[in-house]
């Protein structure tokens, strides 16, 4: 069951990220079978090197850029931000409203990852993110938290059809895949001024 907003806001601003589960996010059998498909129907491209010069290995499919108007697929906005998701998502955080900024699709196979980085060196208009996972397979992976309140990392290990939603003023990092895909939607939030 999931907990109040206030509970996951307090989570999100001591750890730095929380964890929506699948009984608890708002997005049907179909949509996510859907959206598998919309994924696996792009270009993607290679990217060894992050927005802020981590050393990376993944492909991205880039669906919205920074500060750019246009989205080059909007059902799959739309299937990750229903009325419902934006509600909780904006619950948690303990805002009225954000907009995405910026939306990608980060595709990796064994041995990709993404160095330790912090969103917000990038872009200091990004507060937040969300990551959404469909339904792949895989092992390794995890994503890792570096909050300087605690002396290791909280490590979440994306389960299918869940929802990770992140502050972007924290390191991070996902770990290498050892087996399998993992595809994660990306979404960079900014909250009104």
């Amino acid at each position: 069951m999931l907990a109040s907003y206030q509970d996951l806001n307090s989570q999100l601003m001591t750890e730095g990220t929380v964890v929506v589960s699948q009984e608890d996010l708002p997005i049907s059998s179909g949509d996510w079978e859907t959206l598998s498909s919309l994924l696996d129907n792009q270009t993607y491209e290679r990217v060894v090197q992050g927005d802020t010069d981590e050393r990376t290995s993944v492909s991205v499919y880039r669906i919205k850029k920074a500060g750019d108007s246009h989205i080059r697929n909007q059902q799959i906005v739309d299937i990750i931000n229903t009325p419902k998701i934006k509600s909780k998502l904006a619950g948690i955080m303990g805002v009225e409203d954000y907009k995405i900024d910026r939306c990608q699709c980060n595709l990796y196979y064994e041995g990709d990852f993404v160095g330790k980085h912090v969103d917000k060196e990038s872009c200091s208009n990004h507060t937040y993110a969300f990551m959404v996972f469909p339904c792949d397979e895989f092992e390794g992976g995890e994503f890792c938290v570096y909050n300087p309140e605690n002396s290791q990392p909280y490590v979440y290990k994306p389960e299918p059809q869940t929802l990770i939603l992140t502050r972007c003023d924290l390191l991070h990092e996902v770990r290498e895949i050892t087996k399998g895909k993992r595809r994660a939607i990306v979404s960079f939030l900014q909250l009104p001024h």
